[in-house]
């Protein structure tokens, strides 16, 4: 349903959400994930008063699976075929109608076991809570290493202990996690509230369900498996707060300055800031300055893209709205844009208190000099980010060649002085490769 369209978000298990995202057995889907929900660590339950230990001596005995083509089936299917072993070959496997038919029969002797997973599952609870109690069965070190082997895509997890009736230790097993998908069409600007709605609210989601510890922003970074499956509405609110997987998330920032007619900018500001309300909601800027000191009359406005292809369709959706552009053109003398590659090791920007003054600073450098500066800078930054804050760092893909730019936010210019002076003293000054200006 999510595919055809006749869904926005829905909940995927997590091995149907890898068979989807990765192209298992069908062509890969295109949704995308919206958040990571929780964990499903998958084991068996058995009675507390039978004498099974381990997965192997399961085999031939009677177990209750879940219902025919549910996500907990699929699990199983995929633990199993780690280790050697078939559902329908090598166990007397029960599809259950209802999921809730799987603790009765294990209570009462019908099945040796039930498949199960994750935290609060109810049948875990309801056998647990037995008048035999509950044991689980999960796979051992050698058999995660086996499983791990053949599907990757399987992580090791754990359920805390007292997660469930007479669970008195934490129990190690694989599983995956599950994914709230939206379809790729649903707008940015959605997906970007509903995140920023559901994160903000992870507390209070954590105090009322024993699950909802597991949702959070964090989670969704780490368990994507890839940065590009997360939504792009999602991945805005997730670098708004600082958060971006092993590399970051692929941006580049459009830099475009304006030259104005003398006397012009106040009212050029003002109608730019009446038409950004339109154009917010295809994506939001980065940073709008006016100049104060050095080349006057001119304001820069800077957007930050996930890719050229990004920019533009997002350039594209924003030209059909009659609000956008702002109407100034007629105080316009002079435009250039210039697309910046942030370096590799600077914080990226994000939304905070900075400033209110920017020191925006220029330099060419020789062709064939940048690997050279970026390994004098990598040294340099992270003791000179100390003493100030950087606000974008990286060099100009598109534009004027062989050039590379860095903005740096001052409280005030007096401790812009004492800044540099100090990073000076220090030894801490950033060095360039080989400038020419």
């Amino acid at each position: 349903m999510l595919e055809a369209g006749q869904l926005d978000l829905a909940l995927v298990q997590g091995e149907v959400a890898h068979e989807a995202l990765a192209g298992v057995g069908r062509p890969a889907s295109k949704l995308l994930i919206f958040t990571a929900m929780y964990t499903t660590p998958g084991m068996f339950v058995v009675r507390g008063d039978q004498p099974y230990r381990t997965i192997a001596d399961l085999k031939e005995q009677a177990g209750g699976v879940g219902a025919r083509g549910s996500g907990l089936v699929v699990l199983a299917r995929y633990v199993l075929d780690g280790i050697g072993l078939d559902m329908e070959r090598d166990f007397q496997s029960t599809y259950l109608d209802r999921a809730g038919d799987g603790p009765a029969m294990v209570m009462d002797g019908r099945a040796a076991a039930l498949w199960g997973g994750g935290t609060g599952w109810p049948g875990f609870a309801a056998v647990g809570r037995g008048p035999q109690g509950a044991r689980f069965i999960a796979p051992g070190t050698e058999e995660r290493a086996r499983i791990q082997t053949r599907h990757p895509f399987l992580k090791t997890m754990s359920i805390p202990a007292g997660a469930y009736p007479g669970q008195a230790e934490a129990i190690i097993s694989v599983g995956s996690w599950s994914f709230v998908l939206a379809r790729p069409d649903l707008a940015d600007e959605t997906v970007y509230r509903l995140a920023k709605a559901l994160h903000g609210g992870e507390s209070k989601l954590a105090a009322r369900l024993p699950q909802g510890h597991e949702t959070t922003a964090a989670n969704t970074v780490a368990a994507a498996p890839r940065p590009e499956l997360i939504h792009p509405g999602a991945r805005r609110y997730l670098r708004e707060i600082g958060l971006t997987p092993r590399g970051g998330f692929a941006m580049i920032y459009e830099i475009r300055t304006y030259g104005l007619k003398v006397g012009s900018q106040a009212e050029v500001i003002k109608r730019y800031g009446e038409a950004y309300e339109h154009r917010k909601k295809y994506s939001e800027l980065t940073a709008f300055f006016s100049t104060e000191i050095g080349p006057l009359n001119e304001i820069i406005h800077i957007w930050g893209y996930e890719s050229l292809e990004e920019r533009t369709r997002i350039r594209g959706a924003a030209a059909k709205d009659s609000n956008w552009p702002p109407k100034i053109q007629e105080f316009i003398t002079r435009m250039s844009s210039e697309i910046v590659t942030p370096f590799p090791f600077a914080p990226l920007p994000k939304p905070g208190k900075y400033g209110p003054y920017y020191e925006f600073r220029q330099y060419e450098m020789k062709a064939g000099t940048l690997p050279g500066l970026l390994e004098r800078w990598e040294a340099k930054l992270s003791g000179r980010i100390a003493l100030s804050p950087i606000a974008l760092a990286g060099h100009v893909e598109f534009g004027t060649a062989n050039r590379f730019v860095h903005i740096w936010p001052y409280p005030s210019l007096d401790a812009r002085v004492a800044t540099r002076k100090k990073a000076v003293a220090e030894g801490l000054w950033l060095p360039v490769a080989a400038p020419t200006r």
